[in-house]
């Protein structure tokens, strides 16, 4: 089992002596050579290594033990021998009766024992409390049971923090003022004998910084007025496993990655208990933390040095075939939130959080997460339709058109709401190739598209406001569509209305009249243009039939010219002769015209103007579809005007707009602690104009928790891919 060889001691050497030298009674001598020591052990240790049978100290030789089995060296044959039990043939003196390691000297034993329960030996004579090391227990007598207490107070203007060392005050002083330290040393002692206690104050200025002194104070008269706040902040005790981030360590902290960690796998790390030493295979080696980034899952690996794995941890739970459910979550949550990835890329770049990659969003975002939205939103849909199965509605619609698609062409999104209760019935997406590259008749396609789906839902519609595009009038006198009235937005027959009557005093003035004179006091016409549209808006909301429409739409002609009656009516009545207006005040804003000036006649084509009357009949009830154009700006919440999206997620992100708005359409308002409700103003940039709307309360989004959920069952029942 032992071998013995012969090796060349380089780096030590040893001189035999005949005589041994006197040595004081308290030293233990070699008897070989001049080594000496006050241990007897350590003399004894020196004989056996330097001096055993076969050393020859003359030619600088000495013995050595060779392990037969793995080739190790020893320089005592009881060290050889240990090891030999210990590593070969299992043969331990003591042995862990926690988890059955085994051990062949005391000393390695009972630190082992340790590791598994601290014994603590060692206790208080003042508290009882126990230590487990006999120096620990020294520091806690030191600092909590002196009588006399040496005190050091921070020096800084407002701090006043306390340290028990000099040490532990050049480490605050460091970490909280970033600078030299100034401190007093105060010894507090009190005399227990007298009747009155007064503590005596011993103060020491601290002779190693009195030449700092003078420097200090310019310090503190440029430290902001602040510090003080600061450093009371900075003195709370916070732990040790908290760390606080200062000056000095700012490069460390951005440097540093944050995580993505679930709170379970968290708390399952905080309670995993793993050896420091192999227990696989007696292989008794040390184990190493290893750690690893896969998407947006952080890996830890309890591994020892021979490759055995003792232990993994992951910072999130897995699905099936181990996608990490942070990168779906992630995914799940940039789309239903109206983020793209490019924008939620860079976020977590500036933040230091790793992600997952743009191709795995992509499949995920083809694979589950669009039809999942698709699938809620049908089934929205179908609870919609059946409350209004039995209900004749009226239907609005109005279209967006975008750029927001791969194709680069024009794409178009029709919306079709309810009219009492403002919620959305149906969305139709569609872009130029779908309509064989003919761009001019997509807001048609895409209306007609979505008619059809409200009819074949069984939706009795008897009603539908757009506005006045030619093509959906056109289809909309159909047979197929003759029991359906189609109306006209009222707002866009106004802004019609003022586009003809900017255009006529345009073309009057430098076609007509010129430069002229005559041709300037015509811009008359432009001063009464608000009041025109207005009442061509009380017109429309007054009357039942066009002949109503016509009688009353007429007065404006008198009106304009001061003239509040006049003989005939303009309807089949007799009495609707004169101006519906109470009596008028002396001082108006807009002059009268001069009746059958140049003016007057051009205000006269424009109010009988053949096209314009022809219209009246979709004007009749009064319709606005501008609840439909508020909801376009929620579209533009979640499709992005400079991103460009594949046209099933267009189709998606407007479906998700839809569910916002269908959602919370019944939001209450804001109120004050007595009951009122609470406004704010706003400025509308087109009309110049400020207003008041009432403040709602904020947004849950309880469908969202839904869509998520179908999207994790969706990746969990498929099992390809």
């Amino acid at each position: 089992m032992v071998e013995s060889f012969i090796v060349n001691a380089l780096d030590e050497s040893f001189e035999v002596k005949e005589e041994l030298e006197t040595e004081p009674s308290s030293m233990y001598c070699c008897t070989f050579c001049s080594y000496s020591s006050k241990y007897k052990q350590n003399v004894k240790r020196h004989k056996q290594n330097a001096h055993a049978p076969g050393n020859n100290a003359e030619t600088k030789h000495f013995t050595m033990f060779l392990c037969d089995q793995c080739g190790s060296v020893f320089k005592t044959a009881g060290g050889l021998n240990i090891h030999y039990k210990g590593k070969h043939t299992q043969e331990f003196r003591f042995k862990c009766k926690v988890c059955d390691r085994g051990f062949n000297t005391l000393w390695n034993y009972r630190g082992h024992i340790t590791t598994h329960e601290p014994v603590l030996r060692h206790r208080c004579d003042v508290c009882d409390k126990t230590f487990a090391y006999k120096e620990t227990l020294k520091q806690h007598i030191t600092s909590v049971h002196t009588s006399e207490t040496s005190i050091i107070i921070c020096s800084k203007e407002g701090c006043g923090a306390s340290c028990n060392s000099q040490k532990s005050l050049k480490e605050h002083f460091l970490a909280v003022h970033g600078g030299r330290v100034l401190n007093f040393s105060i010894d507090i002692s009190e005399n227990v004998d007298d009747h009155e206690v007064q503590p005596s104050f011993n103060i020491t200025l601290r002779p190693n910084i009195v030449n700092g002194s003078e420097e200090q104070e310019i310090e503190e008269a440029e430290d902001d007025s602040t510090e003080g706040d600061k450093s009371e902040e900075e003195a709370i005790d916070i732990g040790p496993g908290v760390k606080r981030i200062t000056t000095k360590n700012i490069d460390k902290f951005i440097s540093e990655q944050p995580l993505l960690v679930y709170r379970d796998c968290l708390l399952m790390l905080a309670n995993t208990n793993t050896e420091q030493i192999c227990t696989m295979s007696d292989c008794n080696r040390q184990v190493d933390l290893k750690t690893e980034t896969i998407g947006s899952a952080f890996y830890i690996t309890w591994v020892c040095r021979e490759g055995h794995i003792l232990n993994k941890w992951c910072s999130q739970p897995l699905l099936n075939r181990a996608m990490h459910c942070g990168d779906l979550m992630l995914a799940s949550a940039t789309v239903s939130s109206g983020n793209d990835f490019q924008k939620m890329e860079l976020f977590c770049k500036i933040l230091g959080l790793p992600i997952l990659n743009s191709s795995t969003f992509s499949k995920i975002q083809k694979s589950y997460i669009v039809p999942s939205i698709e699938e809620y939103w049908l089934k929205h849909l179908e609870d919609i339709y059946t409350e209004f199965s039995r209900k004749e509605i009226v239907v609005l619609g109005d279209s967006r058109m975008d750029h927001c698609t791969h194709s680069c062409t024009h794409t178009c999104t029709y919306t079709l709401m309810e009219m009492e209760t403002k919620r959305i019935l149906c969305i139709v997406t569609m872009d130029e190739p779908m309509t064989e590259g003919k761009g001019t008749s997509l807001e048609k396609r895409c209306f007609e598209k979505g008619l059809k789906i409200l009819t074949d839902a069984g939706l009795n519609i008897i009603e539908v406001v757009t506005d006045s595009h030619p093509q959906i009038r056109a289809l909309m006198k159909k047979p197929q569509y003759a029991s359906i009235k189609h109306s006209f937005d009222i707002w866009h027959g106004l802004k019609n209305l003022g586009k003809k009557i900017i255009k006529g005093c345009i073309i009057f003035f430098f076609l007509v009249a010129g430069f002229s004179k005559r041709g300037k006091e015509n811009i008359l016409l432009l001063e009464w243009t608000k009041e025109i549209m207005n009442h061509y808006w009380h017109c429309a909301s007054v009357s039942k039939n066009e002949g109503e429409f016509k009688g009353s739409w007429f007065k404006i002609l008198h009106h304009v010219v001061n003239e509040h009656t006049w003989l005939l009516s303009y309807d089949d009545s007799f009495d609707n002769n004169k101006c519906n207006h109470g009596p008028l005040s002396e001082e108006r804003e807009n002059k009268y015209m001069e009746k059958g000036s140049d003016a007057h006649t051009a205000l006269r084509y424009i109010v009988m103007d053949i096209r314009l009357l022809k219209d009246i009949p979709y004007y009749l009830n009064c319709r606005s579809i501008s609840d439909l154009e508020s909801f376009q700006n929620l579209i533009s919440a979640y499709t992005s005007e400079p991103h460009v999206y594949r046209p099933d997620m267009y189709r998606v992100r407007n479906q998700l707009a839809a569910l916002d708005h269908n959602i919370h359409i019944g939001r209450p308002a804001l109120t004050k602690d007595n009951g009122a409700p609470r406004f704010q103003r706003e400025f509308n940039q087109k009309s110049s104009r400020w207003s008041v709307q009432e403040i709602k309360v904020k947004k849950r989004y309880p469908h969202l928790s839904a869509v998520v959920h179908s999207i994790l069952t969706a990746r969990l029942n498929n099992d390809v891919g």
